[in-house]
C-alpha cells in the first residue's frame, strides 16, 4: 500500500501568514485519497475536510508517497477520515510564533493534522514534547528526507 499526500503553495491570506512565519516554500499540506480523486487536509475555509483533487490552482504541488503495510494505512486512513469536520485551529497560527502545544485533537491546522497522522501509522515517531509547533514547511523537510517524492 501506499500512503500519498501533497506539499502545495496556496495564494490565501493565511497561506501567506504561514509562508512569513515558518520561511517555507509551501502553505499547505494534505493527504491525497480515493485514486487521487480526493483530498483531505485541514484548511481555514472549512476545516478537516474531503476535498476534489482540483478543488484549487496550486502554484506549486510536490508530491509524496510512503510505502506501508496495510495496517499502517488503515491506521492512517481511519484516523484522518475520523478528523473529518473537526475545525480549523486558527489558534495554532498564531501558536506558531509563540510556542503553544499544537497537539488539540478537537481542531488542526493542516502540517499538524499530517503529523498526527503519521504519528499514528508509525510511519514516523513521535515527535518529542518540546516541538510546540510544525509547520507545512517542517512536513516538506520531513517528506524530503524520509519518503519519495513522486512529482
Amino acid at each position: 500500500m501506499k500512503l500519498e499526500w501533497r506539499c502545495v503553495a496556496d495564494d490565501s491570506i493565511v497561506g501567506h501568514m504561514i509562508e512569513f512565519v515558518s520561511r517555507g516554500v509551501v502553505t499547505h499540506v494534505e493527504f491525497v485519497t480515493d485514486g487521487g480523486a480526493n483530498t483531505i487536509g485541514a484548511r481555514a475555509d472549512g476545516g478537516v475536510q474531503v476535498r476534489p483533487i482540483n478543488y484549487k490552482k496550486f502554484e506549486v504541488d510536490l508530491r509524496f508517497s510512503a510505502d506501508c503495510t496495510d495496517g499502517q494505512y488503515a491506521a492512517a486512513m481511519g484516523f484522518l477520515r475520523a478528523q473529518v469536520g473537526k475545525p480549523y485551529d486558527f489558534m495554532d497560527i498564531a501558536a506558531i510564533v509563540a510556542d503553544r502545544d499544537w497537539r488539540d485533537p478537537s481542531r488542526w491546522i493542516c502540517s499538524e493534522l499530517w503529523a498526527a497522522t503519521m504519528e499514528r501509522a508509525g510511519l514516523i515517531g513521535r515527535l518529542d514534547s518540546s516541538i510546540n509547533s510544525f509547520t507545512p514547511q517542517d512536513s516538506l523537510i520531513v517528506s524530503c528526507a524520509m519518503f519519495a517524492r513522486t512529482s
